[in-house]
Formats: structure tokens, C-alpha cells, sequence
């Protein structure tokens, strides 16, 4: 199909692949200013009697109207057309720019509980909308997530419902969803809304242990005699985060979360609560002070109790620095070298970090108001010129972020960060 043209408008000029439910293209929009790309998808239905067509068509149009009530998520790819042409069935959505989670998560790869509980919030968040507009999504994996690249929102592709178009009309059942992640009342053909949640489920445990869920047993988990997954001895995980995932992936899914805004509200009470302390108290006379004295106090507040590191501008710009010594702080990383910036945030905001070389490969390091640390990026991988952090602030306070260099190597680089 390439080079052919749908619908008057729609150029196709690659192929992204075919599997057992239709055909997915990207496309240019020839009727629109700049030939934007397009994501096309060809849903070829089984049969094509006329009876069979029509049922087909009804099942289409009601899903293209699902998915245009969904699009008004952010994180939802938003759908730009529907059409027919010559019995076949074609939906034209948002391309998303970005990389599938199958990319953050690799056999063997752990990330930390800090990303899997970031991860959790992110994807549980879009998939409470789905839910309260009691859609069940029934192909939740790796695959159909993406990294945006714009700002690192995780992103819900191919809802698994459209694909009742293409399946219609054959015999048996025939479940939608991918091994490792589709619970057993799935698999009957009784899809629930805490089907998600367990998919959802599988999704964190992949992350925290390293083991694809769609392994056969012999190679990835095992069960017990209940049916539950023996997970959390390959992972380092909290007593709290690894009860809520058991939840999640209960075989009876009458015992897991009902939905997604139910496991969403258990995943946010791991977030701490900002504990009282002295230094509230001075720091509220200091904004008062600030306030009085036009911020002369403020600035040398913050110019004592901060010194010698440098504030991290939060806007999104630039940041130019240079690795030269490690005079600025106590080394995080055995050899490396560091520079450490400072901040200041409240719970429950978002910090996106950037840092990018030409010559060093580096790092980043988060740490608290207490120099624990939170959240770490050290991808060693040869000639890695880039690191990239993406964390929900546990409490109100100042953060510390250490710049690394590995291997000793010096150099300067580039670092961005914005936090909302």
C-alpha cells in the first residue's frame, strides 16, 4: 500500500507492521497544511457477506466514537477520521513521537521501586479516564505504552476493543490480549475492569524484576497452588508497593482493585506526607521577612544555608556547566567526578531532568533534603552521551541534583530542567 492514497487524503508512506487484527501505516495528510504525519490503521474484517459487513460496520462506528470520547485525554492518542473503502475499515489517529516501554524494559533490566511507582501513577492516571468511561482497554503491555518524547508522559496505544471488528464472526472464542498480561476471566471472554488492573500489575512487576511476564514459566514466574505469582524474590521492593502489586495481580478478580482510580489511590498513598519540622517554621518567617524587606533577608537566607551549590533554574533553561574537579561535593559515584545543583519543591510535583554531553557520558543523581537519595540515572553504556530523570516529589523541601561524569572523564555538558 504504499505510495497509495485513502480516502482522497491520506498518503501512505511506511509500514509499521501487520498482525492478527489489521494492518497499521504511517501516513501524510495531504489536505493539511505541512502534510502532518498520521498513524492509519486497516481493520479487515473476517467475512464479507453483506449481513456479516453491515454488523461489522455498527461494532466500527461505535468503537470510532469510543475512541474520539477517549482522545480527550492527553495521554490518549486522539482520533483524526474514521472511514470505509471497498469493505474494509480504516481509522486515522495521532502519531505520537516517542519509544514504546519495550525499550526501558529488558530482560534482566531492574529499575528502581522510586521509577516503578512513577510509572504506576502515570499509567494508572490515563487509565482511570478509561475507565470511568467504562471502556476496558484488554491489551495493556510494554508494547502498547509509549515514552512520549515531548515531555515523558507515558502515552495508551491500541485499544483492544476495536479489534472486536476483526474478530467477528469467527468460531470460538477468541480473546483479546497477549499472554503474560491477560488474566484468566479474559481469557474467558469476561473481560473486567480490574482486567486492566492486572495487566497494569504485570507491567510494574516486569519493571521491578527484570523477568518478562510472557515468559513461560519454566523461564519467568511461577505460581503457587492458588493460582497467585511468586514474584518478590527477584525483586528489592517495600513490604507497601509489593502488597499493592500483589493486589493487582490476584487470580480471583474479585480480590484485586476494582478499577483504575481504586489501585490509583493505593499506588499515591506510598508517596510520603510531608513531616512538620523547625526549619517550616523558620522557613515561613523567612517568606514573611521576604516579604517585609523586599527579599534582601531571602536572598541571604538562601545564599548561606545553600552555599557553595549553585540554583537549579526549574523553566526549562539551559543550563551550560563543566566537570573540571570534584572539589563541590562528596563523590556519589566511586571515580566519578560531580557537580551538585540545589532546588526547591512541593510534594507532589513533577521534576523532568535532561542532561547531554559531546564529551562525557553522564549521569544524574537525586537526593532529598537529608542527602537521601531518591532516584538515580547511570546508564554506562558505551558512548551513552545523554541521562534523563523523571520523579514525583515525595515531600515539600529542598532537593540536591548531582551532575556525574564516569570514568573520570571532564568535560562540559548541557542540563535542562522543568518541574510542574
Amino acid at each position: 500500500m504504499i505510495r497509495q492514497v485513502l480516502d482522497g487524503r491520506y498518503l501512505i508512506t511506511k509500514d509499521l507492521g501487520k498482525g492478527g487484527f489489521g494492518h497499521t501505516f504511517i501516513a501524510e495528510d495531504t489536505k493539511r497544511p505541512g502534510n502532518p504525519i498520521c498513524v492509519v490503521k486497516k481493520l479487515k474484517p473476517y467475512r464479507k457477506d453483506p449481513a456479516f459487513v453491515q454488523k461489522a460496520q455498527e461494532l466500527f462506528i461505535r468503537e470510532a466514537e469510543t475512541l474520539e470520547k477517549l482522545g480527550e485525554d492527553s495521554q490518549i492518542p486522539r482520533l483524526l477520521a474514521h472511514f470505509e473503502e471497498n469493505k474494509e475499515f480504516y481509522l486515522v489517529q495521532e502519531f505520537i513521537a516517542g519509544n514504546t516501554l519495550t525499550k526501558e524494559l529488558q530482560f534482566g533490566n531492574k529499575l528502581t521501586e522510586a521509577k516503578v511507582i512513577n510509572l504506576l501513577l502515570d499509567l494508572l492516571e490515563v487509565l482511570a479516564f478509561v475507565h470511568k468511561n467504562g471502556v476496558i482497554h484488554r491489551d495493556i503491555k510494554p508494547e502498547n505504552i509509549i515514552r512520549r518524547q515531548s515531555d515523558q508522559k507515558l502515552v495508551l496505544i491500541d485499544f483492544g476493543a476495536v479489534k472486536e471488528v476483526t474478530t467477528l464472526g469467527q468460531s470460538g472464542t477468541i480473546p483479546i490480549g497477549t499472554p503474560g498480561y491477560i488474566p484468566h476471566e479474559q481469557s474467558a471472554g469476561n473481560p473486567k475492569l480490574s482486567s486492566d488492573v492486572y495487566a497494569v500489575g504485570k507491567v510494574a512487576l516486569f519493571a521491578l524484576t527484570g523477568i518478562n511476564p510472557s515468559l513461560p514459566s519454566s523461564l519467568g514466574f511461577k505460581q503457587d497452588n492458588q493460582g497467585e505469582i511468586i514474584w518478590r524474590e527477584h525483586a528489592n521492593v517495600s513490604d507497601k508497593l509489593a502488597a499493592i502489586l500483589d493486589k493487582m495481580v490476584r487470580h480471583d478478580y474479585r480480590q484485586r482493585y476494582s478499577s483504575a482510580k481504586e489501585a490509583l489511590q493505593a499506588v499515591q498513598g506510598l508517596q510520603p506526607k510531608p513531616k512538620p519540622h523547625k526549619k517550616w517554621l523558620i522557613g515561613g518567617i523567612a517568606v514573611i521577612l521576604v516579604a517585609i524587606f523586599g527579599g534582601i533577608l531571602g536572598k541571604i537566607f538562601f545564599s548561606q544555608s545553600l552555599s557553595p551549590y549553585p540554583r537549579l533554574p526549574l523553566n526549562g533553561k539551559v543550563v551550560n556547566g563543566e566537570i573540571e574537579n570534584g572539589d563541590r561535593s562528596e563523590n556519589p559515584l566511586d571515580k566519578n567526578l560531580t557537580d551538585t545543583y540545589v532546588f526547591s519543591g512541593r510534594q507532589g510535583q513533577e521534576i523532568s531532568i535532561e542532561i547531554t554531553s559531546d564529551a562525557i557520558d553522564p549521569g544524574l543523581i537525586l537526593r532529598d533534603t537529608e542527602g537521601n537519595e531518591i532516584d538515580r540515572n547511570e546508564d554506562i553504556a558505551p558512548d551513552n552521551r545523554n541521562a534523563h530523570l523523571q520523579v514525583i516529589l515525595p515531600e515539600n523541601g529542598t532537593y540536591f541534583l548531582t551532575a556525574t561524569s564516569f570514568d573520570s572523564e571532564l568535560g562540559s555538558y548541557q542540563l535542562r530542567a522543568s518541574l510542574r
